[in-house]
């Protein structure tokens, strides 16, 4: 039997209004994730993708292209499934990935203490100041990877 999720989340619209879509994710027998988006205007996007968070991100191209911004933490330049989360919770749990090395020591840090990395809900809600595009979480997730891997391999 699939898994199904539903929520209610926020959505800028292009002229800046805020509004609440509804989301229902499903996740197949098949291990893909099948998301789909409806407006109060009955307007319907979807995505899929090997897990929630694929699926999410495939759903938010269209919209995003017509100026639309999902706020949510899945939606943030700045979120990314561990590994972990991907496999045992579907990519339904992500981290954020602070710019700074210093900010991400003092975040894992606070994860150790506590015996697990912070974190959050995929639909949770975030500020418009920190969502983005597809495409800007991509590159951020990029230069956030260069830096992660330069800065250990500058370690003695």
């Amino acid at each position: 039997m699939a898994d199904e999720l539903r929520e209610e989340i926020s959505v800028l619209t292009p002229h800046g209004d805020p509004e609440t879509w509804s989301v229902v994710a499903v996740a197949e027998d098949s291990g893909e994730w099948r998301v789909e988006a409806s407006d109060k205007n009955r307007r319907v996007w979807t995505g899929s993708g090997s897990d929630l968070f694929d699926a999410f991100r495939a759903l938010r191209e269209n919209p995003e292209a017509q100026g639309f911004r999902f706020l949510v933490v899945g939606a943030r330049i700045d979120s990314w499934p561990t590994q972990m989360s991907r496999q045992m919770g579907g990519g339904a749990e992500l981290v954020i990935r602070y710019r700074s090395p210093t900010l991400m020591l003092i975040s894992n840090l606070l994860g150790y203490l506590r015996l697990r990395l912070p974190y959050r809900y995929i639909f949770s809600p975030a500020p418009a100041s920190k969502v983005g595009t597809v495409a800007e979480q991509d590159a951020y997730q990029e230069e956030w990877l260069r830096r992660a891997v330069g800065f250990a391999e500058r370690r003695p």
